[in-house]
């Protein structure tokens, strides 16, 4: 692959495994702008790399230069503030059923917690060996 901004636009797209329909609408613009800066036809300009950087943790360095690591490292703690931003601003498409689940956790005891992770981290591990067979 070529190194260019339309490149590693196509890298970061699927690297999530998003249609350009899909990368649009989580920065907020058209999925033919998205296919033009694929392929090299328009350069995006500030504000839609800032959306990209800030919406998918990537590195502006690394996506306008190439240089360095796609993926900015955050702590947990940023992670989980990025995620409520998302459902805050109605950018997460699950955010009415996340806040209602949310809520219900928020009122658990600790063992009843443990006891719900537990069934979560069993229901998780189910659902991977299901899409391996």
């Amino acid at each position: 692959m070529d190194d260019t901004i339309g490149s590693r636009i196509i890298a970061l797209r699927k690297s999530q495994s998003l249609t350009q329909q899909e990368f649009s609408s989580r920065i907020g613009c058209g999925r033919s702008t998205i296919g033009k800066y694929e392929t090299g036809e328009n350069a995006p300009v500030a504000p839609v790399i800032t959306a990209i950087c800030r919406e998918f943790n990537v590195s502006e360095t690394w996506l306008r230069e190439g240089k360095g690591e796609m993926f900015l490292q955050i702590t947990p703690d940023q992670k989980l503030a990025q995620a409520f931003s998302r459902m805050m601003s109605g950018r997460d498409d699950g955010a009415a059923d996340r806040l209602v689940l949310m809520e219900m956790i928020m009122g658990l005891t600790p063992e009843q917690l443990a006891t719900i992770k537990a069934l979560i981290l069993a229901t998780a591990e189910r659902l991977k060996e299901q899409q391996h067979t």
